[in-house]
C-alpha cells in the first residue's frame, strides 16, 4: 500500500527584514538600537541545524517576532562546500569551503545586524570616508579603508577584514564590539551563539523601551499594528 507523506508548513503574514529596512531607508530613519538588540536576540535562539544562509530577506517580521525563512543549504555542523551561501554574506569558512560550525551563523547574525544598522553591507565601495570619519568611534582602525573592499569579483571576506561598524553609525561600544566580533575571519576568534545572546541580553537591559517603531509585521498598505519588531 502506498503511503503518502505531506508537509506542514506555517503561514506567515508579515513583511521580509529587507522590506522593512527598505521603509525606513525611504523615510529617512535608522533601525533603532532596541530593535537591532531584540532582532539579534531572537536570531540567536536557533539551535542544532546551522542555517548558512541569513541575511535580510530570508528573515521575516511578524506579531513583534522575526522568524528565519530558506532552509534549502541547512546541514548539521560539518564539512560544508565551497561558496554555498549568498555571495556577500557568507563567511570566510563557505567561501573557502571546509568544515563549517555555529561561528559560521555567528557571522551571518553579525553581518544581518551590520547591514540592519548601517543601511550597508562592509563589502561596498565607499566614495565618502573622509565624511563618515565624524560618525565613527574613537579608535576606529584608520586602516581598514572601505576602498580596499574593490575586490574584483574574489571574495571580499577572504581578503580583507571587515571595517569596523562604527565607521558608519554611532552605536553604543558594547553593541560594536559584539558586532566586529561576528566577523572576526577566523571562526574560533567569534563569540560563540551563547556568548552573543549572552552579551545582546545584557544590552537589551539598558535600552529604553520600544513602544512604536515603523518596523510593523504587516504588508505595505495594510493598517498598523500597535506594537513594532519589539512586540512591546
Amino acid at each position: 500500500m502506498a503511503v503518502r507523506t505531506g508537509v506542514i508548513l506555517e503561514t506567515l503574514g508579515g513583511g521580509t527584514l529587507s522590506h522593512l529596512l527598505d521603509r525606513l531607508d525611504r523615510a529617512g530613519r535608522p533601525l533603532p538600537v532596541a530593535d537591532a538588540v531584540v532582532l539579534g536576540q531572537q536570531l540567536c535562539s536557533a539551535n542544532g541545524l546551522l542555517h548558512l544562509d541569513l541575511k535580510p530577506s530570508n528573515i521575516i517580521a511578524e506579531a513583534g517576532r522575526a522568524k528565519v525563512l530558506d532552509l534549502s543549504i541547512a546541514m548539521p555542523p560539518g564539512p560544508g562546500r565551497r561558496g554555498r551561501g549568498t555571495f556577500e554574506f557568507m563567511a570566510p569558512e563557505q567561501a573557502r569551503g571546509g568544515e563549517v560550525s555555529a561561528a559560521a551563523d555567528v557571522w551571518g547574525i553579525g553581518m544581518v545586524l551590520f547591514d540592519a544598522l548601517t543601511g550597508r553591507s562592509p563589502w561596498e565601495p565607499d566614495d565618502d570616508d573622509a565624511s563618515r570619519a565624524g560618525t565613527a568611534e574613537d579608535g576606529a582602525d584608520e586602516e581598514s579603508s572601505i576602498e580596499l573592499y574593490e575586490y574584483r569579483g574574489g571574495y571580499a571576506q577572504l581578503e580583507v577584514r571587515a571595517p569596523p561598524v562604527g565607521r558608519y553609525r554611532r552605536l553604543p561600544r558594547a553593541l560594536s564590539s559584539l558586532i566586529d566580533g561576528c566577523l572576526e575571519p577566523e571562526s574560533a576568534a567569534r563569540p560563540t551563539l551563547q556568548q552573543l545572546s549572552d552579551g545582546l541580553a545584557a544590552l537589551a537591559t539598558g535600552q529604553p523601551s520600544v513602544r512604536r517603531t515603523v518596523l510593523a509585521s504587516r504588508p505595505e498598505g495594510t493598517p498598523a499594528p500597535s506594537t513594532g519588531w519589539c512586540g512591546r
